[in-house]
């Protein structure tokens, strides 16, 4: 019988003025105030921390050994994602994961990221890396490293089943990213149906991702251009 993972992502910290990416005490402590309840009415619930890439390093740091002691399952996006370095310091100062990756682009990112060990968790997107191929590449590369990867998902069917594909492909995968919002997408769009599990995403047995947007779904989720432009007609090009 399979373990039933319960498990959900927040991001805790208060909006602050400035672009200093530093945390205020009084931030710091309601972030950790949610966490810790969060804790006390679930201890086997995995917490994941979404922290956005806004603080510096001094930053996160102090936000992770201050949430160390109701461990959360991952910090995400601790410190912005394109020095690698600066990553790996906060990784090397703290027991808790670092999951990382959502806005890296090739393999080769994704490598300086492995090869720095700056990272517990990887977090590629479809929708970024390239597809289906080079996801594939990215979490066999992984592998090699012994790091899990969890598919970063916030779009629509189309790539989150594409990413579940992809999961079912390699040992890796730790769990799937997926938004409670897409129930009612899912059941519009894959063919036959879609029923929804808390627990899993279910791969279909269709041709191809087993996705199906037909034109009448196209037509229903149709963009207004004048919603994009504050009222007034946007010109079509």
């Amino acid at each position: 019988m399979q373990q039933c993972i319960i498990a959900g992502k927040l991001d805790p910290f208060s909006r602050e003025p400035g672009f200093n990416r530093e945390i205020s005490p009084e931030a710091l402590t309601f972030a950790v105030e949610v966490v810790r309840q969060i804790r006390e009415g679930g201890p086997h619930f995995r917490l994941m921390v979404e922290m956005h890439a806004r603080f510096n390093v001094a930053s996160a740091i102090r936000i992770a050994r201050a949430l160390e002691p109701f461990e959360p399952f991952w910090l995400e996006e601790p410190v912005p994602p394109e020095n690698v370095q600066e990553t790996r310091e906060v990784q090397l100062a703290t027991h808790l994961p670092v999951a990382t990756g959502e806005r890296l682009y090739t393999r080769h990112d994704f490598r300086n990221l492995l090869e720095a060990r700056a990272c517990r968790i990887i977090q590629p997107d479809i929708a970024h890396v390239g597809g289906i191929t080079e996801m594939r590449k990215v979490a066999t590369l992984a592998d090699a490293y012994y790091v899990t990867y969890c598919p970063h998902s916030y779009n629509g069917p189309v790539t989150l089943l594409a990413g579940a594909h992809v999961g079912t492909t390699t040992p890796n995968l730790l769990m799937h990213e997926f938004r409670s919002q897409l129930q009612g997408v899912l059941q519009d769009t894959v063919v036959g149906g879609y029923t929804y599990d808390p627990q899993f995403v279910d791969v279909p047995d269709a041709h191809g991702l087993g996705v199906d947007l037909s034109e009448h779904f196209i037509q229903e989720h149709r963009i207004d251009p004048t919603i994009w432009g504050g009222g007034k007609s946007v010109r079509m090009q």
